[in-house]
């Protein structure tokens, strides 16, 4: 069995903070123009949920298909778990486009960092499976 350690380095730095690459810059740009920063801010409008999408999706890519016979069972529970948080976080993200500003950015932003933990944390799962 290979090391897992090389690949989630390889995960964390070209996906998941490559990512956060976008809320960077809105930060820098807050900054630039003096406006308060924050979670609700950088986040508020449902950022994090694009992110967590894209971060849930490659993470399921790189453990679908099997390379293994091994543990399939928790890895086809790992993938319905992501998946669902993938297509929560994307309807969830719908629906706040659709608000047209009816909603609150305090909510969203901390429904949206949930989501992207939870998110990450499983994605992070589905590559250190994939090389089991």
């Amino acid at each position: 069995m290979k090391s897992i350690l090389p690949k989630l380095s390889r995960w964390l730095g070209f996906t998941v903070l490559i990512a956060f690459a976008p809320l960077f810059v809105t930060l820098l740009g807050l900054r630039a123009y003096s406006r308060p920063f924050g979670l609700k801010s950088i986040a508020g409008h449902g950022e994090l949920l694009l992110i967590a999408t894209a971060i849930g999706a490659a993470g399921i890519g790189e453990l679908v298909p099997f390379k293994t016979k091994r543990w399939v069972a928790p890895k086809i529970l790992l993938i319905a778990v992501t998946l669902v948080l993938v297509v929560v976080s994307s309807m969830y993200f719908a629906l706040i486009s659709l608000g047209a500003g009816g909603t609150d950015p305090s909510v969203v932003s901390f429904d949206s960092l949930l989501i992207l933990m939870f998110t990450i944390l499983l994605s992070g799962g589905c590559v250190g499976l994939s090389e089991v």
